[in-house]
């Protein structure tokens, strides 16, 4: 075989191999994509509820959007894997974790793409410890406050006012209160957005300290904001999200009476 012959062969060769996986490609209906190109959610909380005297871990994991189960979580020494749905919600008997205590977090893709670790610092015990009207009864047209003593280690603290009553029409209302230690509401949490009628009921109070940032859980007992956005803990090439601690308050009250 001359040279020409040779150089020939070898290309039509090389074509017929990029063809033959080029047609592999098309069948499978996939294209090989390197772990490392991936978009990764991460979001995990660490919850210390002395409303409801138990322990909370809230963990969300996503791969380009949807639910990442090729992976783990280790807090501290608990390997704990989302469920089909890339999440996972879990309680604890209280004293699950201390006050003050530093958590570790390791986040491990199976695929060994990535190993992310961190740790969290639980924020101090704390509590309401004013309600205004302090008779606990609202009277019309006043904005309802509460005061909170503070927590060591909290970065900000929120506070959150909804109905007892499950399904309420009322609107509720909850609100970053940034590193005060006082928030005042107003009467709208009263109401339903609906048909701006008062709605009756016992509205619970709650204050949650958090740190470094806040992550939804979806259970919860109380109203989290909806704006402004918590801000993201985790910016990586691979992952993005958010880790944090909360320690909720104990709940007080403010009714808003049949008679009003």
């Amino acid at each position: 075989m001359g040279t020409n012959e040779l150089g020939k062969f070898c290309t039509a060769l090389l074509a017929f191999g990029v063809l033959a996986f080029l047609t592999l490609a098309g069948c499978s209906g996939a294209v090989p994509v390197k772990p490392g190109s991936a978009s990764y959610s991460l979001k995990i909380l660490l919850e210390k509820n002395l409303d409801s005297k138990a322990d909370y871990l809230y963990l969300e994991f996503l791969r380009n959007d949807s639910a990442f189960v090729g992976a783990f979580v280790i807090v501290d020494h608990d390997t704990i894997r989302t469920k089909a749905s890339g999440r996972a919600d879990t309680s604890y008997l209280y004293d699950k974790w201390s006050h003050g205590q530093t958590v570790s977090l390791k986040a491990v893709d199976t695929a060994k793409a990535f190993v992310y670790q961190t740790s969290v610092i639980i924020p101090d015990s704390f509590g309401i410890s004013n309600v205004f009207p302090n008779t606990r009864i609202w009277q019309p047209n006043a904005n309802p406050r509460v005061e909170w003593t503070a927590s060591a280690g909290a970065t900000n603290y929120f506070a959150a006012i909804q109905a007892r009553g499950n399904g309420s029409p009322s609107r509720g209302q909850s609100a970053i209160a940034g590193s005060t230690q006082s928030y005042t509401f107003t009467p709208t949490a009263f109401y339903n957005p609906q048909n701006n009628e008062l709605v009756r009921d016992v509205y619970y109070i709650h204050v949650v300290a958090y740190a470094p940032t806040m992550v939804e859980r979806p259970d919860a007992n109380y109203k989290m904001p909806t704006s402004p956005p918590f801000p993201l803990t985790v910016d990586t090439k691979q992952i993005a999200g958010a880790v944090a601690a909360a320690v909720v308050s104990a709940r007080d009250t403010i009714v808003v009476s049949p008679s009003l």
